[in-house]
């Protein structure tokens, strides 16, 4: 926010007057001001960029809100809502996501945020041409963050399950065996509750129990 702006936002706040652009005439406002920043205001004082008073009046009710990293169990609704967002936009109907694919995503840093989520679900979303996300589909954008040359999916610290062997000596890769991998560990992930995991994979609890009854089967 430049010096001028920070000036014109302290008067709203302490007499709730403003001018419309190109306008002289004062008005009055009673409005409540939401502000976000992604670095420290306090900092930025110090350093003389901000305005102490304008900082004093902005420093009401503060929310901190951690990284993406350090809310991790967080990430499954958050690729839900996202991979439907993706889908819709590019008039695909994906259904579900291989477990694999699931832990490479559980795994990733997430440097950039819900920004680097999106990116990163809607690229998953352009290389899957079937309803069910693969590993392959997984590919995180470039860290473009100073000082470092890092591979876009070097340090993925995903260590080798059941499944991978299995997928070397050859598993069952037919969808309905990748419907029921994903479903059972949807089911896992909300803690064996039925009414939550229901909701994150988007069918009903009977639909859910129906594939449940086929996992517990095979």
């Amino acid at each position: 926010m430049s010096p001028l702006a920070q000036v014109k936002i302290l008067r709203v706040l302490e007499y709730g007057e403003f001018e419309r652009l190109g306008s002289e005439r004062m008005l009055t406002s009673n409005a409540r001001i939401i502000c976000a920043s992604n670095c420290s205001l306090r900092e930025r004082v110090g350093l003389g960029k901000f305005r102490e008073d304008l900082y004093q009046r902005l420093n009401g009710l503060t929310l901190l809100i951690p990284p993406l990293r350090e809310r991790l169990e967080e990430l499954p609704v958050l690729i839900a809502a996202e991979l439907k967002a993706a889908g819709l936009k590019e008039g695909k109907n994906i259904t579900a996501i291989h477990p694999e694919a699931m832990q490479k995503l559980l795994h990733h840093e997430w440097l950039g945020n819900l920004r680097e989520l999106s990116h990163t679900v809607r690229a998953m979303t352009l290389f899957c041409n079937g309803s069910v996300i693969l590993p392959e589909h997984v590919v995180f954008p470039p860290d473009l963050e100073a000082g470092r040359d890092r591979h876009p999916n070097e340090g993925l610290a995903v260590t080798p399950s059941s499944n991978n062997k299995q997928h070397e000596a050859g598993t069952d890769l037919s969808l309905a065996s990748a419907v029921k991998r994903h479903v059972r560990f949807v089911y896992e992930q909300a803690n064996r509750n039925q009414r939550r995991a229901a909701k994150l994979l988007d069918i009903s609890r009977a639909t859910l129990a129906r594939h449940l009854r086929n996992v517990a089967q095979k």
